[in-house]
């Protein structure tokens, strides 16, 4: 059973970035972030298949003013550091989000008993804090018998499945919630309060345990809500690219992914990592990497997204599960010289939708 991650594009991406106990996070989420394509996805399947996990989850309603009262009392969320330690990717079979996506909010997880290669992200370029990740897809020769998959030094593995990990309790939030695993050992919930942590919460997260998972506990903040300006932005060869959003004077993790190529058969992410107190509200992304970014290909409907973002992380006997715990929020981008369509009528005179990549080519 596939490892389902993290959220719209966002989700492997972003879900795929940090430091911390378990080791330089290596992309993602990734951010991921841990902010990638499988954390897109994610979101996309918490928006339209959660009701067999929203059976399961149960809420103790708590006052609405109740919110403010989760702060941690020895926590600032205005001046301190609450980046907290993150997986690396390559040894996390488990993740749990706990996630504001602008206009709904959202608690996923699920932990596996082993890796699936084709999630781990290979660095391709580096500059800075901003790294070029890309989606490989492995290969081996003979090719693998059923049950196993390709890793990426082209040796067959056992293909990855769920485990459970008996009830999950998270507490910290506007409504304490329990969630079940499902039928396929996945947790997943969108039947939950807006806002649903205040900035500088105290969150903890508590696994019971079950079928190849010992009991764990898992801890990290609340963040401030992330807005970025809703101008377009056009990203162009030989020119740096600034991305800004509302900035708070405190050193909370910022995961950044600009995706332009959204059809590729091996797509490359634009992934930066940084810290708030860093960069002050923005960052600029120099020309070089623009232009290597640009050179792997431009196809479909070009985005950028952000996470403020604090995790946990934890060694289990199958490998590293983690927690996060973020605000989301995504920006209008264009590339110089390409136009994506969805049919004819949005490509100018001379030009047809070519339908399977989004993109107006000549006719």
């Amino acid at each position: 059973m596939k490892i389902l991650t993290d959220s719209m594009m966002w989700l492997l991406v972003v879900m795929v970035l940090g430091a911390g106990a378990c080791g330089d996070d290596g992309a993602q989420d990734d951010v991921d972030g841990d902010v990638s394509e499988e954390d897109t996805a994610t979101d996309t399947a918490v928006a339209n298949d959660t009701a067999d996990a929203d059976d399961a989850v149960h809420n103790d309603s708590t006052e609405p003013d109740a919110l403010a009262d989760t702060v941690a009392e020895d926590v600032d969320p205005t001046t301190d550091v609450v980046a907290g330690a993150a997986c690396d990717e390559g040894t996390r079979v488990g993740k749990f989000e706990v996630g504001h996506w602008g206009f709904y909010s959202a608690i996923t997880g699920e932990i596996a008993n082993g890796v699936i290669p084709l999630t781990v992200l290979q660095e391709v370029a580096s500059e800075g804090s901003c790294r070029l990740m890309q989606k490989t897809n492995p290969f081996c020769n003979p090719p693998c018998s059923a049950g196993e998959l390709c890793d990426h030094d082209s040796t067959c593995i056992a293909y990855p499945t769920n485990l459970g990990a008996g009830d999950v309790t998270i507490t910290g939030l506007a409504e304490s919630v329990v969630l079940e695993p499902n039928a396929v050992d996945t947790y997943s919930t969108t039947d939950v309060p807006l806002p649903l942590f205040a900035p500088g919460a105290a969150i903890a997260l508590s696994a019971a345990g079950g079928d190849g998972v010992t009991g764990f506990e898992l801890s990290a903040f609340g963040v401030p809500d992330l807005v970025v300006p809703q101008d377009e932005i056009e990203l162009a060869r030989d020119t740096s690219l600034t991305l800004a959003w509302d900035a708070i004077p405190a050193a909370w993790r910022m995961t950044v992914a600009v995706n332009i190529d959204q059809h590729g058969n091996s797509p490359v992410t634009l992934i930066c990592d940084v810290s708030e107190s860093e960069v002050d509200g923005s960052i600029t992304v120099p020309a070089s990497l623009i232009n290597q970014l640009l050179d792997f290909g431009v196809s479909g409907f070009a985005s950028y997204d952000l996470q403020r973002v604090t995790t946990d992380a934890a060694e289990l006997a199958p490998g590293c599960v983690e927690l996060r715990v973020f605000s989301h929020a995504t920006g209008r981008l264009k590339v110089a010289g390409h136009v994506a369509c969805n049919a004819d009528p949005d490509c100018p005179d001379g030009m047809t939708c070519q339908v399977a990549i989004n993109t107006c080519v000549p006719e």
